[in-house]
């Protein structure tokens, strides 16, 4: 009997430990998805800001494009573009 009682006292603290890494491991699971959502905010926050960089990019070139008296053929080009979006737009607004 005294084997079985060393035995089950044996088990029983390998539960409790087993019981106590789980618990750790929870808290360490839960503080690592507060961190993953953190980061996709993050991530969500660059790409918004690098889409408004990019349009700010674009005004930029079509501003430097057409001030830029060298390049009057890109100018032309890029008007004749923006006017060509221009009539799509129009389209689609008269259908």
């Amino acid at each position: 009997m005294a084997d079985t009682s060393g035995i089950v006292s044996g088990i029983e603290q390998k539960i409790y430990r087993l019981i106590g890494k789980h618990r750790q491991t929870l808290a360490e699971n839960e503080k690592f998805c507060e961190e993953i959502r953190e980061l996709k905010l993050t991530v969500e926050e660059q790409r918004k800001k690098i889409e408004e960089l990019e349009k700010k990019l674009n005004i930029l070139k079509t501003t430097g494009t057409l001030t830029n008296r060298e390049d009057s053929a890109a100018a032309r080009a890029k008007v004749a573009d923006l006017l060509r979006e221009i009539d799509k737009c129009i389209g689609l607004l008269n259908v």
